[in-house]
């Protein structure tokens, strides 16, 4: 049993592997007939396989902040059949919300693009509770989709910062959990931008 994502933040994925190929390989997709597993407290999301030897769970939106889950794996389909016994029993635990780091996601000669990194999926409407700045001074940065859940990303125009090196601090004041609204982060975190260096055109 493994997760996979980082050692700060809840998972992006589950996963079991088995020590034997279960189906053909033309049964990868689906989750075959006669498997039992369940997480507990549920999360919207598919089991599946991936490869012949692997079942990984996908969640539809992710796993709550500070909150133990614990999967249950009682029967699995095979091309055998049915395979059962006592249930195997696997343990997770995500932590609080929170803001984890900033980075560069983008860099081109006219902009550059700055994720912020959250410990879970984050409400992206709540881009607006995102402050960045530096030296002290508020730096205008518009809020711009990212295929990453876990992250807000936001782009600060060339022309408004000037050639040279930059530290840039990005503070977050209240910005919500996209699974448990309840769940806040306020933090800040810093990365740093150089516009002198070559970008992407």
């Amino acid at each position: 049993f493994g997760v996979i994502g980082t050692d700060d933040s809840a998972p992006k994925r589950l996963t079991v592997r088995f020590d034997r190929a279960l189906v053909e390989a033309d049964a990868v997709g689906g989750l075959p007939q006669g498997t039992a597993i369940s997480l507990n407290p549920p999360v919207d999301g598919t089991w599946k396989l991936t490869s012949p030897d692997q079942l990984v769970f996908e969640p539809k939106v992710g796993f709550a902040p500070d909150q133990a889950y614990q999967v249950v794996l009682s029967a699995m389909g095979t091309r055998w059949g049915t395979v059962s016994g006592t249930p195997k029993l696997y343990t997770i635990e995500t932590p609080a919300f929170s803001v984890v780091k900033a980075s560069v996601g983008v860099r081109h000669r006219e902009y550059t693009d700055i994720d912020l990194h959250f410990s879970g999926p984050v409400e992206a409407q709540d881009a607006s509770k995102v402050q960045l700045s530096v030296r002290g001074r508020a730096v205008r940065a518009d809020a711009q989709q990212t295929n990453s859940v876990d992250r807000l990303r936001f782009r600060i125009k060339t022309k408004d910062l000037g050639e040279g090196t930059y530290d840039v601090q990005v503070k977050a004041d209240g910005v919500r959990s996209a699974v448990v609204a309840s769940k806040t982060a306020r933090g800040s975190a810093r990365v740093e931008v150089d516009t002198s260096i070559r970008a992407l055109e």
